[in-house]
């Protein structure tokens, strides 16, 4: 079973701008974890813990709940039609949503199988997967489920598929799978890691993207899923759980304790991105021309219609200058910068701008901070020197 552990040690960069966030909060109507969503279906669905089902019909601006039928965790969501969602989950879930509020089950037998994504090769074969090595398929224009062999016993996060019959699976400690026969039979990649890997995007005139655990980056070497991978530097070292890419390239990733970050050149480089959130995001869709959705644990919803422009927290022409350390902390956080910037006056802010402390380093180019009596949270730490530069970065104060 998969387990979720945030750390990691955060630079700070240099830069003549100021930190600003294009993501605004959307009211959920929940406290659920949310875990799934798609906007390219009318109407919109998000799916999360505990049954919950809720769906918009105005641009993901409002969010209304119906029955999902089942109080089972829904982990994944797939388009059959314009107004059609295959939805999977714990104990084996599976359901068709359609129209408004139709929910038709063809759950499992097993209800012990967990299914953690699915995605479909054509509006009528589908493939599922799930823990322990689990794929299955419909096909024949049933919806009943036949298990395909796997070939591996890891737990497995991830499908999607493309026209012309490719798949690609991704899952625990770097597995990646590859099928060119519409999902009825799968062979492995090579990954080139050990992480494990939770989502996929897939298109098929661009380079396929897989992102995972520790803040871990694939791509592919060529346009489509391809057999050989490379590992993309990433600004992060959470956990990132979703990817989705715009028309444009811009491709943006979400993870653990609101991670936030963007490529805009098909996945080559990477920055971190100002979410004004500490919450785990679990999914992100994309509606054409610049909508972005973002949900995570406690009901989150973020909405960016700027492509996330407005949200760079680290822009692109930063120049690595501070370190962070320990991040995340309970207490005392040092900060380490090039001896060249000298010293620097220092803020340490609330994600809603708010100054929590403001000090100046006296010499030097070194600071302590002692967190220990601010709430356990995400904060931002911003640097001035007397040459202009102003540096931000977050540091995270735990329990």
């Amino acid at each position: 079973m998969r387990q979720r552990y945030t750390f990691g040690l955060f630079a700070l960069f240099a830069t003549a701008a100021t930190a600003q966030t294009g993501w605004t909060v959307i009211p959920s109507g929940t406290s659920a974890t949310l875990r799934t969503i798609e906007l390219n279906t009318l109407p919109h669905v998000i799916a999360g813990d505990n049954g919950t089902l809720i769906t918009s019909d105005d641009n993901g601006l409002t969010w209304t709940a119906i029955s999902s039928g089942t109080g089972q965790h829904l982990r994944a969501q797939a388009i059959g039609g314009l107004s059609v969602n295959y939805v999977v989950g714990d104990s084996g879930t599976f359901f068709v949503k359609g129209g408004a509020s139709s929910v038709t089950p063809y759950d499992l037998p097993d209800e012990s199988q967990r299914l953690n994504a699915v995605d479909d090769h054509t509006s009528v074969i589908l493939t599922v997967v799930g823990d322990s090595g689990y794929v299955a398929r419909t096909g024949g224009g049933n919806l009943i489920l036949d298990p395909i062999e796997s070939g591996t016993t890891d737990d497995l996060f991830a499908v999607r598929a493309i026209q012309g019959g490719e798949a690609l699976i991704a899952g625990a400690h770097g597995t990646l799978l590859r099928s060119m026969d519409e999902g009825l039979s799968y062979s492995p990649l090579t990954s080139g890691t050990t992480e494990d890997l939770f989502a996929i995007e897939l298109t098929g005139g661009s380079p396929a993207l897989v992102v995972g655990a520790n803040g871990t980056i694939l791509r592919s070497t060529t346009n489509g899923i391809g057999t050989t991978w490379t590992t993309v530097p990433s600004p992060v070292s959470a956990d990132l759980n979703a990817v989705a890419r715009a028309f444009t390239g811009i491709c943006i990733a979400v993870g653990d304790g609101g991670t936030i970050i963007r490529s805009t050149d098909n996945g080559l480089t990477w920055l971190e991105l100002v979410s004004n959130t500490a919450e785990d995001l679990l999914g992100i869709s994309f509606r054409g021309p610049d909508i972005w959705e973002v949900v995570g644990a406690n009901g989150t919803i973020l909405r960016s219609t700027d492509n996330g422009g407005s949200a760079v927290g680290i822009p692109e022409n930063a120049i690595p200058a501070i370190e962070a350390f320990p991040n995340p902390t309970r207490d005392r956080v040092v900060l380490r910068w090039s001896a060249g910037l000298g010293m620097a006056e220092l803020e340490l802010l609330s994600l809603t701008g708010q100054v929590k402390w403001h000090g100046r380093t006296a010499t030097g180019a070194r600071a302590e901070i002692d967190l220990s009596g601010y709430l356990p949270g995400v904060y931002l730490l911003r640097a001035s020197t007397p040459n202009g530069t102003t540096m931000v970065t977050r540091i995270v104060r735990t329990d």
